[in-house]
């Protein structure tokens, strides 16, 4: 998984996105590792309980000068 999440990083920066999100399972603690590494850091939103469990909200800022139009990403890592 990190390969594709490191491809994805580079090309949202690539089109000029400033930052990404990623959600993941906050049991799922391999998951929770791969935003990490890609430099992600916990945004401290969590989603409602449901039966799966809670998601939690990872971000990473990618870029200081975004292209006009150009706004966040977001990456599902469940």
């Amino acid at each position: 998984m990190r390969p594709a999440g490191e491809a994805v990083v580079a090309w949202s920066s690539e089109l000029g996105h400033r930052r990404l999100w990623a959600s993941v399972w906050d049991w799922n603690v391999a998951s929770r590792r791969v935003p990490q590494k890609l430099g992600f850091h916990d945004s401290g939103a969590r989603h409602p309980v449901t039966e799966h469990g809670r998601m939690m909200l990872t971000v990473r800022e990618i870029s200081s000068s975004p292209r006009v139009g150009q706004g966040s990403s977001r990456l599902n890592l469940t």
